[in-house]
């Protein structure tokens, strides 16, 4: 069923598509709100405020990014703005949508929709190919096949694994495996890409390109990336960097 994929043509203009997206972006629209959010868990005998009263405003195309030192709650909040955890307290507003008043389903569509998340590890399924992968995201929305054929050729081409389509992840370095996972997350062109530590398992070559990659194809789109990281060479290169300690959020660096 995926077989018509496998003639990838590496045509697109990526220049072309940058110059077009950073024209048409509006800088100072707020895509994600947050305000007064609460995550608890109980550990013994005692309440771990994970996420303690966080505020945090992202702007559409905005690159934000996270930073804090382990246990500070960094990925926990992540998760919150992603909607694949649900705050005790506060609310998560996205494009208009305040995602905690929705249902499992309602949130899995507009996840599905709106939302990619790119993970440390790559999660790929092992028995699938590469482009078996990146189209599962395709599949579950039930959409035409159709309609993500011209995004998966400039996915791929953008991302230099066209020539891996059909490789399974066993069969690709570490780096390939990263691509794919962000072609996966990029395939329905999510407004919002969320990225736990991407480039966390990987060298500082792979590391520097997968970041570069992120970048080039969020321009392509005009897309917001909200990403943590413990890599202050990664977070440098951000717009906004956020510290985060203690379950708490600042503002540490604005560019």
């Amino acid at each position: 069923m995926f077989d018509k994929y496998g003639e990838v043509i590496n045509d697109f203009d990526k220049d072309a598509a940058i110059r077009s997206a950073e024209a048409g972006l509006d800088r100072e629209r707020v895509i994600l709100e947050a305000h007064d959010l609460v995550k608890q868990y109980e550990q013994s005998d005692e309440i771990i405020s994970a996420v303690n009263r966080v505020d945090l405003k992202v702007r559409e195309g905005e690159f934000v990014a996270i930073v804090g030192p382990s246990g500070s709650g960094k990925s926990t909040l992540l998760h919150l703005l992603a909607g694949l955890d649900r705050p005790n307290a506060g609310s998560i507003v996205i494009r208009g949508q305040d995602i905690t008043q929705l249902d499992e389903d309602e949130l899995g569509r507009f996840r599905g929709e709106f939302l990619g998340m790119v993970f440390q590890s790559h999660n790929l399924i092992p028995q699938f190919t590469a482009l078996e992968n990146i189209l599962i995201p395709t599949m579950m929305c039930r959409k035409a096949d159709q309609h993500y054929e011209e995004t998966l050729k400039k996915l791929v081409s953008a991302l230099g694994i066209a020539d891996r389509l059909h490789h399974l992840p066993s069969e690709l370095s570490g780096g390939q495996q990263q691509r794919v996972a962000i072609a996966r997350a990029m395939i329905n062109m999510p407004h919002i890409l969320f990225a736990d530590e991407p480039t966390g398992n990987l060298d500082r070559q792979n590391a520097d390109e997968v970041l570069d990659l992120l970048l080039e194809t969020k321009a392509m789109v005009g897309q917001t990336l909200v990403m943590v990281t413990h890599d202050m060479s990664i977070a440098n290169r951000a717009d906004r960097i956020f510290h985060m300690d203690d379950g708490r959020l600042t503002v540490e660096k604005k560019r």
